[in-house]
């Protein structure tokens, strides 16, 4: 009886046991889910914080844009911008003026609760990658198509703007130090300095005369209001006449009649800096202009005019850097009125630099070579999305994303067939490269194979500039495609070490190919 009762009670104890470590593992499963789930419901709310009020004012960004190091210089600026003041450990509202006003880059004031920011904060930086892998260059061929030839002297290699004048057949730069328009032959001997008391960042030429955009101040102001247009006639004794002024930070002009009044309007790409807008000025007839403006935030970089849907209008291509980045197409109405419908977005990490439209494919139809690298801000490291993209047009104004080429830093790429030998090929620059391992990628020629394939090459004799400006044209006459590269060795980055070698090379250079 004793050992049937002890059995028994053996058994009720186990059964218990067993019972209470099933409770236990219930009890574990059930915290572990709403653990899971909690985490889950977190990182979605940080997700869905992210695009409504960071897309607000830009395309809402991905955590892996960016590595978990730069993301953490990145978010105390994005929390100035919604009325907070983050440093990682503490997060406050701020009172009074904050350290970014209203400005046209904000569609309106922003305010978010701390607490929603912080999520915001923690969904990024658990997400962000720790390091971006670099990619392995490879040795660089060097191609013969090209000779290069340097000035004697031309000033301090601090050039802003550079463009042929094949009408004049000479070359014009824009000279930081001289605060001038320089004018050399093509034997690269300086003919005139044409002061215009501020720095050129464009020169379109025309037959009568030259048309100067003046950037005023080369460093992001958000107030700065000095940059202009001037006309200068190309007769010997001539003096730039400004017609347009109060710039925040003009990068590039238009003189066009945009409403087929007969009188030529004013386009301007004003990339400003918080401050700004994209903008054209109707002509009155009176050396008076009123201004119209196409999208009220600033950040146009670069435009094309031409008639797109063939009704007698000229519609305007615009690449904008700044605030809602990517290519838009405002469409002519008539009258004066232009509806933008936005082609292509990026990112604001993207940096966005340049764009050229050009048939690619040989089908008839315009595509966007688009580049980005601008690195200038507070994430300025290598970034695996920096280089060329070729967008095919598929037509009804749709593009389709066909080849990227990452090449860091990128500033632009222009497409042509230099080698004549029925296939495109491309120059680009890149102004924030690997310096560091390979200061030679700030310009390589890629050989065109066809079906979008390309041989990344150097040139030899190339100096180790900072080129930040680009024109191709035939110089010599002789039918083939040269180029010419402009130096701007201003040390962005503290490194004294780089300006150094970009200080050794000449303020420009021109590059004749001796296909023909």
């Amino acid at each position: 009886m004793k050992k049937g009762k002890r059995y028994r009670k053996a058994l009720t104890i186990k059964f218990e046991m067993k019972n209470k470590l099933a409770f236990i593992v219930a009890i574990m499963v059930v915290v572990l889910q709403n653990s899971c789930t909690n985490k889950k419901e977190n990182e979605n709310s940080g997700k869905e914080l992210t695009k409504m009020y960071c897309g607000a004012c830009h395309l809402a960004p991905t955590p892996s844009l960016l590595t978990k190091s730069s993301w953490e210089k990145v978010l105390p600026v994005m929390s100035n911008f919604m009325g907070l003041r983050y440093s990682g450990d503490s997060i406050v509202a701020l009172t009074g003026e904050r350290k970014y006003e209203d400005t046209a880059t904000l569609p309106q004031r922003i305010s978010i609760a701390p607490e929603d920011f912080k999520k915001i904060a923690k969904y990024i930086l658990e997400n962000a990658p720790d390091s971006f892998k670099i990619d392995q260059h490879k040795n660089y061929e060097a191609t013969n198509v090209f000779s290069v030839y340097s000035p004697k002297s031309a000033g301090m290699p601090f050039t802003t703007a550079i463009a042929y004048d094949s009408i004049g057949k000479s070359i014009c730069i824009g000279s930081a130090t001289s605060r001038a328009l320089e004018v050399y032959n093509t034997q690269l001997e300086k003919q005139r300095s044409i002061d215009v008391q501020n720095m050129v960042t464009s020169c379109r030429i025309d037959q009568n005369d030259y048309q100067i955009t003046n950037i005023g101040a080369f460093k992001p102001e958000p107030n700065s209001v000095s940059g202009n247009i001037m006309l200068l006639d190309r007769g010997k004794d001539s003096h730039p006449k400004i017609i347009l002024d109060s710039l925040n930070r003009a990068v590039d002009s238009h003189i066009v009649d945009l409403d087929n009044d007969g009188k030529n309007d004013i386009l301007v790409d004003e990339f400003g800096f918080l401050r700004g807008n994209y903008s054209w000025y109707k002509n009155k007839g009176d050396g008076h202009y009123t201004k119209k403006i196409l999208r009220p935030t600033p950040g146009a970089l670069k435009s094309y005019i031409e008639d797109v849907n063939e009704d007698g209008l000229k519609d305007i291509w615009t690449l904008f850097g700044q605030a809602k980045e990517g290519i838009s197409l405002f469409i002519n109405k008539g009258n004066g009125y232009f509806e933008e419908k936005v082609i292509l977005q990026f990112p604001s990490v993207y940096g966005s630099t340049n764009f050229e439209l050009i048939d690619v494919n040989g089908d008839g139809k315009k595509d966007i070579i688009y580049t980005c690298g601008d690195n200038n801000d507070y994430s300025s490291i290598l970034k695996p999305y920096h280089g060329i993209y070729i967008y095919l047009n598929e037509g009804n104004l749709k593009f389709k994303l066909a080849k990227f080429i990452h090449m860091d830093g990128c500033y632009k790429a222009i497409v042509r067939d230099f080698n004549m030998d029925g296939k495109l090929d491309m120059a680009a620059i890149s102004y924030f490269a690997d310096y560091e391992r390979h200061p030679e990628e700030s310009f390589i020629y890629f050989e065109g194979k066809g079906n979008l394939e390309f041989d990344p090459m150097i040139i030899k004799d190339l100096p180790l500039g900072r080129w930040v400006c680009m024109d191709v044209k035939d110089l010599d006459g002789d039918g083939d495609p040269d180029i010419l590269l402009g130096n701007l060795a201003a040390d962005y980055l503290g490194r004294k070490d780089w300006q150094q070698m970009w200080m050794s090379a000449p303020a420009f250079i021109k590059i004749i190919n001796t296909t023909k």
